[in-house]
């Protein structure tokens, strides 16, 4: 989820780019997320409001590991929609593990859904 820490109404559109990334360095591991779902109406963000999108991960064990290449990784990239300023969202757990490959059968590890308002707890 994410906050408009501005002073005016923002607008969002579209689906965030996700992609797990390494530890350390930051890098990308595997390929982003695919889009999961329609892109949905804009969303205007008053000051202070939030979106959010939901993010589906397919557990590395679903894979098998020579198509997979599971290597551990320390969090997310989140872009906004429309956006080239990503943020970090490290993992509360120290035993993440992702598909190192790109390309594995059964389609992508990670998908998201366009952003909605609000802060997708409910």
């Amino acid at each position: 989820m994410s906050a408009n820490i501005g002073k005016a109404n923002c607008v969002l559109s579209g689906f965030p780019g996700v992609s797990f990334v390494a530890p350390g360095n930051g890098e990308q591991v595997g390929a982003p997320a695919g889009h999961d779902g329609p892109t949905g109406p804009q969303v205007t963000l008053a000051p202070g409001q939030m979106a959010s999108a939901i993010v589906r991960v397919a557990s590395t064990e679903n894979y098998p590991a020579s198509d997979c290449n599971p290597v551990a990784v320390a969090g997310f990239r989140v872009y906004p929609p429309d956006d080239t300023a990503a943020m970090f969202v490290r993992f509360d757990s120290g035993d993440v593990t992702a598909c190192g490959n790109t390309r594995i059968p059964g389609g992508p590890q990670l998908s998201v859904q366009a952003v909605k308002p609000g802060s997708g707890n409910g």
